[in-house]
């Protein structure tokens, strides 16, 4: 069959492509050659694709297990099979099967029979938190969805509605939440912290995009009988339900400094044991299921707590909060909000896992006005301030 120049030049410039500087543009590219990927494979590529998609995140925590990345990263020089096996201690043909099968998804490259040395995603693969991630990910994210198929047999395809009723507790054959289960294993719950801490690292502030001060403006100009009570110190200004260790707390005092009034982060004592330090920031032990012991705060906020839990336990929540709210007090609910269509896989991966894990999952805006109107709040603005990842900030008030 004769061969097309056109695609063969194409080829070549692929081949040879630098790395975008411009992160939209380097977006854009990865999902255009993803496209493409899907559109050129055949049958009997699709089926070994999805097929064998398991054995990414299983051989990638083999290697990080043995120290591999590490290993290569290690050698200026491309190093052997017989001299990386006595560097990992792992039986050489084991070793050779692990570095092939690497090699073939890019994690490293062969560069001579039996020689392997670093690709450009090893270093990435090497790091601490990505190590921790692979063993979070083997350990508790996949049992879960591995035991999807079974589950939702189990219950006729009903969407779970108990989070301690989900693939979570079928995979992992015990009846607890899956946190319940993951602080009983402290080094999982380490390697979970350190994964997440990662991805925090990566993400942008909600205050970039959200102009706090001037959104108080517009709501006390909507209660001009209440302009005085607006600005008193006293009155609590933020507080941040389920807030960690007051990341957010701190990233809004260093954006506003001069907004007035106190500033409260809420947890769990563990999670409010690593709180920060800082100036005028408040930690308060608090469950979000039970009642909201601060009253009248100009702002309640909850940043990714909702996508834990599944509908009815949120209406929980957030009725809670409600009680506690003032008549010009807003809700702002940050998180992932899906689009009505054509969702990144990215924000799909995410929302099946929760839906895996607690019976939760990621919300299209739709689907968080219906749970605000249910308890009595009205959505009136969004700020999305993480295009890429759907991360959003929705504004509630009371109806």
């Amino acid at each position: 069959m004769n061969t097309d120049p056109a695609v063969d030049e194409f080829i070549a410039r692929i081949e040879n492509f630098p790395k975008p500087q411009n992160p939209g543009q380097r977006r854009r590219l990865w999902e255009a050659a993803r496209a493409l990927q899907t559109r050129i494979e055949d049958e009997n590529t699709t089926q070994h694709r999805i097929l064998g998609s398991p054995l990414l995140l299983i051989v990638s925590r083999l290697a990080s297990d043995l120290g591999i990345f590490n290993a290569l990263i290690d050698n200026v020089t491309p190093s052997s099979v017989p001299d990386l096996a006595v560097r990992c201690k792992v039986d050489e043909r084991l070793l050779a099967r692990i570095l092939r099968y690497l090699s073939s998804q890019h994690l490293v490259t062969e560069s001579s029979p039996s020689h392997f040395t670093t690709s450009v995603l090893t270093r990435t693969l090497a790091k601490p938190a990505y190590a921790a991630g692979l063993r979070f990910a083997h350990e508790c994210i996949l049992p879960a969805t591995s035991a999807a198929p079974a589950f939702f047999e189990s219950t006729h395809y009903a969407h779970p509605t108990s989070p301690t009723n989900t693939p979570f507790q079928l995979g992992q054959g015990v009846s607890d939440h899956m946190f319940t289960w993951l602080k009983q294993r402290p080094a999982l719950e380490a390697d979970f912290n350190a994964m997440m801490a990662e991805t925090h690292r990566w993400q942008r502030s909600v205050w970039e995009q959200l102009p706090l001060p001037a959104v108080l403006a517009d709501r006390a100009a909507a209660f001009p009988d209440r302009t005085t009570v607006e600005t008193t110190p006293s009155r609590p200004l933020f507080v941040d339900i389920g807030g960690g260790t007051g990341r957010t707390c701190k990233e809004l005092k260093e954006a506003f400094p001069h907004l007035p009034g106190r500033i409260i982060n809420q947890d769990r004592a563990p999670a409010l044991a690593a709180g920060l330090t800082v100036d005028g920031l408040e930690h308060m032990e608090h469950d979000f299921f039970t009642p909201q012991p601060i009253t009248g705060a100009r702002v309640y906020y909850l940043r990714r707590v909702l996508h834990n839990w599944p509908r009815a336990k949120c209406v929980e929540i957030l009725t809670h909060c409600v009680a506690a709210m003032a008549a010009d007090s807003l809700l702002m609910i940050d998180e992932i909000v899906l689009p009505e269509r054509g969702a990144h896989w990215h924000l799909a991966y995410a929302d099946f896992t929760m839906m895996a894990l607690f019976g939760g999952g990621c919300r299209s805006r739709a689907e968080f006005e219906g749970i605000c109107k249910e308890v009595g709040l009205r959505v009136v603005r969004e700020f999305v301030y993480m295009v890429e990842s759907g991360e959003t900030a929705l504004v509630a008030e009371k109806v």
